[in-house]
């Protein structure tokens, strides 16, 4: 839980420590997802950067369009599979919420599981690939899961934080616009970090 909260501060000095950049780039972020599909591209820019201002002394409006195009590809392939996951695991879980018995609650606790931990996968997968000495999209994805289930209470802490900050910033709207994709890149960015230097440390 205090691990959480320090990543999640720590992303909250971050942001304010290149504040107008951000909101640049939160602002591109926002143009560049309105075809959907380039929706995962244009956070990957912003994870991008983030690493970047992160894991060096400065970082500028290049970094962003660097990642953007980088993970153009792989985020297509990324959107669709988010698509199939995401309608398969609602689908089931509406299924299985009006089914009665032990072994539907049973399974409606697994789809649940299912979902949260592939946000957890989601939420470390950018990062992960630039840490990566050859990214694939693939091996991304692995070291993300293991990732998550490494480190389940860290995870799900930190998801339940970003859960509440994206519920306010859709209730607000404005943040969406100016800040809010760009702090979950850093929260992204920071969280992986963290637990990759637990891992070096060792």
């Amino acid at each position: 839980m205090l691990a959480a909260l320090r990543v999640f501060w720590r992303s909250i000095v971050q942001f304010e420590h290149y504040g107008w950049l951000y909101v640049l780039a939160n602002i591109l972020s926002i143009a560049l997802s309105l075809p959907i599909i380039t929706a995962p591209a244009a956070f990957a820019g912003l994870s991008h950067m983030s690493h970047v201002s992160q894991t060096s002394s400065t970082t500028t409006i290049g970094e962003f369009w660097i990642g953007f195009r980088a993970a153009l590809p792989r985020s297509i392939v990324i959107g669709l599979i988010n698509l199939a996951i995401v309608v398969m695991l609602a689908v089931n879980i509406i299924y299985y919420s009006v089914q009665t018995g032990i072994l539907f609650v049973f399974l409606r606790a697994i789809w649940l599981i299912i979902l949260i931990g592939w946000l957890g996968i989601q939420l470390y997968l950018w990062p992960i690939l630039d840490e990566m000495e050859t990214p694939t999209l693939r091996g991304g994805l692995r070291n993300a899961g293991v990732m998550v289930l490494q480190n389940p209470v860290f995870s799900l802490m930190l998801l339940l934080m970003v859960g509440v900050f994206v519920v306010l910033s859709t209730v607000l709207l404005a943040p969406w616009m100016l800040v809010t994709n760009s702090i979950l890149a850093c929260i992204a960015n920071a969280a992986v970090l963290d637990r990759l230097a637990l891992v070096r440390a060792k």
